[in-house]
């Protein structure tokens, strides 16, 4: 499989659009700083010349226009010309004293271009033009240190933006690299799944995100598919197995029912005999075939809730006449909550409640007790418990006695295919239940463990 391409991932993806969405939010930002610390900064200037011409204003009221004037030729030698410009002018706008040689057309502030030095290069300066009686006073700053401050501040917006977009890229494309990595370990797990490997699962670390949640749900699933497949090469394999005697004894059957020496009454009882065994196999393919829809399905539509205890009464109502022709007694616990609650396939529990039943009937010698219980479990489950004081199942089959055909009667001569308890265990899965075979001490005892109604 190609790998995939970091650059087009959803992380990567997302992280683009969370720059847009940055670049757009720095550029609204940026101006709206640069128009907040501009206005600052010319509002500072604007306060210092205002309180220069006031102070101008106050000499030309003490000491009239002479003491202006030489006031302001002490100020116009002492200050650099590069970065503070003064002008006094008459009332035919004629120069009186100054580094300015012409009066601004307008009153109070303006933006203008001056020379720095007589015949050297011009500068920005932020004059301020006003009157003082018939007087024309002009005070002007340049705007270098504005300048330099504004640019400063671009420069940085410039700098900072390019270092965060940067950033988020290398993030965006490691965090994007790392999701490819997950979701090529997913594929690859799930190609060699496909190819046979049915042990192998989709690494999982403790973090909580999607990619981790679903990887845990899709092991769930691949743990089912595994128990599913290793249930259809067990079933295979003892296919092949158990149903090689009764296939060889119909054709023997059918050969011997062929032989033209036999009489015709025992031609016909050969032929009902084969019949009888093809049927027998027939059976067994339907047990079969129902296990497997059941172990295959996920539809719930036959699923409802119903109290548990009412459920199993009416299955231990049916077979206790059965128990009782075979000299056992089937005894429903009175102590048997009456408020557990099962959300289930009511016709599937009763299946499985019959075959535990069937089975206790037919390996169990006369005079044993068959007890039926419900309870609650702490996490608001059901338990239901089929238990029996007969002969029990050794130690060591008890594990084996939920696979398809197995019998603990290895000679075959007992009755029956060996699918009760594989439809048991099948029926128990598909509510989520757990089913365990112990020693009942004497006898055996099954537990069917339902999770909590609102689980199943």
């Amino acid at each position: 499989m190609r790998p995939a391409n970091v650059l087009s991932g959803a992380a990567f993806r997302a992280t683009l659009f969370a720059l847009a969405i940055f670049f757009l939010i720095l550029i609204l930002a940026g101006s709206a700083l640069y128009q907040i610390v501009r206005s600052y900064q010319y509002a500072e200037l604007e306060a210092q010349m205002i309180e220069e011409v006031v102070l101008f204003r106050q000499i030309f009221e003490r000491e009239g226009r002479t003491g202006l004037i030489k006031t302001m030729k002490i100020l116009d030698k002492s200050s650099p010309p590069v970065q503070h410009k003064l002008g006094l002018f008459g009332e035919n706008n004629e120069k009186l004293v100054g580094s300015l040689s012409v009066a601004p057309d307008i009153l109070g502030f303006a933006k203008m271009t001056l020379e720095l030095q007589p015949g050297g290069k011009s500068g920005s300066f932020y004059i301020h033009t006003a009157k003082i009686d018939k007087t024309t006073i002009v005070v002007g700053r340049s705007l270098q240190a504005i300048t330099a401050v504004i640019d400063a501040l671009l420069y940085g917006l410039v700098v900072t933006g390019l270092i965060v977009i940067a950033t988020t890229l290398l993030i965006g494309y490691w965090l994007s690299w790392r999701v490819s990595r997950k979701l090529e370990a997913l594929v690859d797990t799930l190609d060699r799944v496909a190819s046979g490997e049915t042990h192998v699962r989709i690494p999982v670390n403790k973090n909580h995100n999607q990619i981790n949640r679903i990887s845990i749900r899709i092991n769930e699933h691949l743990d089912r598919l595994s128990i599913l497949m290793e249930s259809t090469r067990n079933t295979s394999k003892a296919i092949a197995h158990d149903l090689r005697t009764p296939l060889s004894r119909v054709s023997m059957l059918l050969e011997e029912a062929t032989n033209d020496g036999l009489k015709k009454q025992k031609t016909i009882e050969l032929i009902r005999e084969a019949e009888t065994e093809l049927v027998n196999i027939t059976g067994i393919f339907d047990t079969m075939l129902r296990i497997a829809r059941i172990q295959s399905s996920n539809d719930r539509t036959g699923f409802s809730p119903i109290l548990a205890k009412d459920l199993v009464s009416d299955v231990v109502e049916t077979y206790q006449p059965v128990f009782e022709v075979s000299g056992q007694r089937l005894i429903l616990n009175p102590q048997s909550s009456t408020s557990a609650k099962l959300v289930c396939d009511s016709k599937m529990i009763k299946q499985l409640l019959a075959n535990l039943l069937e089975n206790a009937n037919r390996y169990c010698p006369v005079e044993v007790d068959v007890n039926v219980s419900v309870s609650t479990t702490e996490n608001g489950g059901v338990l239901i418990i089929v238990a029996d004081n007969g002969p029990g199942i050794p130690a060591g089959e008890l594990d084996k006695v939920m696979e398809p055909f197995h019998r603990i009667d290895t000679s075959r001569t007992e009755r029956g295919a060996g699918l009760g308890l594989s439809l048991v265990k099948a029926i128990a899965l598909r509510h989520n239940a757990e089913v365990t075979l112990s020693d009942n001490r004497p006898g055996l005892r099954v537990s069917i463990t339902f999770p909590p109604s609102h689980l199943s």
